[in-house]
């Protein structure tokens, strides 16, 4: 008996990304994994991000352009609509490696609730590949030190049935919907973790998280502050994580004029060196 390829539904949301929207795009295009529902969101983009998404109508399986809500809605917009047996999103600045979908299809389970984590590799926006991003035994400190442990989004992926179980995206966040999202999964269980790079994401000045990095810090003390509240998370391992962290920065704020400069070349003289 025939088995069905499972299939895989991947949601971009994508505004004013024309830089990047074509690679993204042209990664899922490539994919020898046959059964792909692609649903793009773009927000209404003015610097020619729609006539990118029109070259490439014939393998999506919805696009739309228009005004909405941010990022996160345009997601949950995408996985309310997706139909796919393993679900994802890919931001418009990233892409999958060649191999990557069936290299999912290989290793995670469909018959319960499950989620899988690979490794993701850095690019500059000229390209420069840089180094991988390696996701360690998910624990509860992942999370607690989630800046330091981050898992790498875009290699990321689960079922329908984890997909029922956690429902959509925290409108409520901006930035750490994904982290909100993947400690959801967690406490039902742990990811499948996968040696192979999945997916690269793009490191850029314009990239959300690096034009707001305060933001990112006050919404992921909002976020941890509140599951102390609703899980079973001890104060004192926060605290003392916590505690770790903050001597990290003193130390770099003892070496304040090196980290400015560093800052400045990060952004305005050559960002390759960063990845």
């Amino acid at each position: 008996m025939t088995v069905a390829t499972p299939k895989i539904s991947i949601v971009t949301p994508s505004y004013n990304q024309a830089d990047y929207l074509n690679e993204c795009l042209t990664s899922v295009k490539g994919q020898n994994q046959t059964a792909i529902e692609h649903l793009v969101f773009d927000g209404g983009s003015s610097d020619g991000s729609v006539e990118i998404i029109r070259t490439f109508e014939d393998t999506l399986a919805h696009w739309e352009s228009g005004p909405d809500g941010g990022q996160t809605a345009a997601i949950n917009k995408g996985l309310t609509r997706a139909s796919g047996d393993i679900l994802c999103w890919l931001n418009s600045d990233d892409g999958l490696m060649p191999g990557a979908l069936a290299a999912v299809v290989e290793n995670l389970p469909l018959d319960r609730p499950a989620w899988l984590v690979g490794r993701a590799e850095a690019r500059s926006a000229s390209g420069r590949r840089g180094r991988i991003r390696v996701p360690q035994e998910v624990s509860q400190r992942t999370f607690i030190r989630y800046k330091e442990f981050w898992l790498p989004q875009p290699s990321v992926f689960w079922n329908r049935a984890m997909h029922e179980q956690v429902g959509l995206l925290s409108e409520s966040y901006n930035f750490v919907m994904d982290l909100d999202l993947f400690y959801r999964m967690f406490l039902i269980t742990r990811p499948v973790i996968t040696d192979q790079i999945l997916s690269f994401y793009t490191v850029h000045p314009a990239a959300k998280t690096s034009a707001d990095p305060a933001g990112v810090d006050a919404e992921f003390a909002n976020w941890l502050s509140s599951q102390i509240d609703k899980q079973n998370v001890s104060r004192t391992d926060v605290l003392r994580e916590f505690a770790t962290v903050q001597r990290a920065q003193r130390t770099l704020r003892e070496h304040v004029v090196i980290s400015r400069v560093a800052k400045f070349w990060k952004r305005y003289i050559n960002p390759d060196l960063w990845i």
